[in-house]
């Protein structure tokens, strides 16, 4: 933990000194550069795929998703909440599959390219099992687009209160994070990425079929707090990764901005999915402490727990994050 902080203190320190010295107007001349360059910068091997060509209808996907979240949440007020049972259990069972394949596939193809260390490199061949890795990394930057489906049917069932910066956060920032991975970094290291959060989404979406069948099936899902912090550990090794990348200067993995962009973006995700575990399960501890409290005190159950009801309700009803 003093590692950590130290670390975290160290980095707090760094950030303040870099943006004193930022030269702000030549900073915004280099991004516009950068984005009326990038189309010729993607790999031609995956250049003419769907959605390729450039980050614009990726960017527009996931400006889209921000707006129907207003929409939809404001046309649903004068709407009746949808049931959507068995649309939810075909969507979540599908996303399962296509998981499986995508983690199938990239331990299959690694053993066939014999690449299994920390240092993969990024190769714009599209020769044997590397054009593999390169549509496999398609597709599961095509399932981060199939999550934004998720926020809908939250809207949809009118769950408003799984709709909360961190949810809205990861999901409209992952899908346009995979595009730029997919189109300049589309095997090597990155991979290493996908499998991991491949093998955690298999959990997740099975938790969410389970999750959707009804009450009945609660005491089933005992574990969610253990995914949660599955969810946590998956960006807090992350963050360790690509730091051993930056440390040991691994050739051709990922480009250095790239490194540091992950830990940045791993570090924001353990920061708000700590703030929601601590929120969600240390209520439902004290909540409980507190009920347990007032039984010793009146142990002819005479108090009013409504108010502890209502807390461990609410918490056991916040959502998982992917």
């Amino acid at each position: 933990m003093d590692f950590l902080q130290e670390n975290l203190h160290n980095l707090n320190n760094y950030l303040k000194g870099y943006f004193k010295k930022v030269d702000w107007y030549d900073y915004a001349n280099k991004l516009n550069q950068t984005y009326q360059n990038h189309p010729s910068l993607i790999n031609k091997n995956v250049r003419e795929w769907p959605l390729m060509k450039s980050i614009d209808e990726t960017l527009a996907i996931s400006a889209g998703y921000l707006a129907s979240i207003l929409i939809f949440s404001f046309l649903m007020k004068f709407l009746n909440e949808f049931k959507l049972k068995f649309l939810l259990f075909c969507y979540n069972l599908f996303l399962i599959v296509l998981n499986i394949y995508i983690s199938f596939q990239i331990l299959h193809i690694k053993y066939q390219a014999e690449d299994f260390g920390l240092c993969s490199k990024v190769n714009r061949s599209n020769k044997g099992a590397l054009d593999k890795m390169n549509r496999i990394i398609w597709w599961f930057y095509v399932a981060k687009g199939l999550e934004l489906l998720n926020t809908l049917f939250f809207v949809l069932r009118k769950k408003f209160h799984k709709l909360d910066f961190l949810h809205i956060y990861n999901h409209s920032t992952m899908f346009p994070v995979w595009w730029i991975c997919t189109a300049y970094f589309h095997n090597g290291a990155i991979a290493n990425g996908a499998l991991m959060n491949s093998l955690l989404h298999i959990i997740m979406h099975f938790y969410f079929i389970v999750s959707s069948m009804g009450p009945s099936f609660q005491k089933f899902i005992w574990w969610k707090k253990y995914i949660v912090q599955l969810q946590m550990l998956q960006f807090f090794l992350l963050i360790v990764y690509f730091s051993y990348l930056l440390k040991n200067e691994c050739p051709d993995s990922l480009s250095e901005n790239m490194i540091w962009y992950g830990i940045y973006y791993s570090l924001s995700h353990v920061v708000l999915i700590y703030n929601f575990y601590t929120k969600s399960y240390y209520r439902i501890m004290d909540a409980y402490l507190e009920k347990t409290k007032k039984e010793k005190e009146n142990p002819n159950g005479d108090f009013d727990d409504t108010q502890n009801d209502f807390k461990l309700g609410v918490s056991r009803r916040r959502p998982l994050r992917s």
